[in-house]
């Protein structure tokens, strides 16, 4: 069994660190596109998370 990527953790982590530089150097280095995926997948639950959370007025 392969063993899963910490790639995209790290690069949403460096995202919500406050340092997009970082984060996109790491984006166009990528190790592989299946990696790019999981990214794509953590960035759109923390979106969704976050329209969840929000109270209307």
């Amino acid at each position: 069994m392969a063993r899963q990527s910490v790639w995209a953790p790290k690069v949403l982590a460096l995202i919500k660190g406050g340092n997009p530089a970082a984060a996109i150097a790491q984006i166009k280095v990528a190790p592989s596109v299946k990696d790019l995926q999981a990214l794509r997948l953590l960035l759109s639950a923390v979106v969704c998370c976050q329209f969840t959370q929000i109270q209307p007025v």
